[in-house]
């Protein structure tokens, strides 16, 4: 499938991925909370990331859009309310997102 611009919509959202990993990367830090869910269960929140650990992709904890990262091992389908991970649950890094404090 591709659009008016001749690049596949896969490609252009990955370039779109790219370019919003490098932002998020140059304007945040990340503090690691731990590994997969927590005792209540994964925790939805745009104040959050889940880490994939094969791409490194920072997938955000916002619940109001499915997401999927560079290598398809993280997904999230906020539909079922679900995070998950092809190697397990625990290969997720849950992490806290801090605003960069300037110099």
């Amino acid at each position: 499938m591709r659009d008016s611009g001749g690049c596949s919509l896969r490609e252009v959202n990955r370039t779109e991925k790219v370019d919003e990993q490098k932002l998020l990367h140059a304007n945040y830090d990340f503090e690691h909370i731990g590994n997969g869910p927590g005792p209540g269960g994964w925790r939805m929140s745009p104040n959050g990331c889940f880490r994939c650990r094969d791409c490194e992709y920072m997938m955000s904890g916002d619940s109001s859009a499915s997401d999927q990262c560079f290598c398809g091992h993280l997904f999230k389908d906020v539909e079922a309310g679900r995070i998950g991970c092809v190697d397990g649950d625990d290969a997720i890094g849950v992490y806290r997102v801090v605003p960069k404090v300037a110099p």
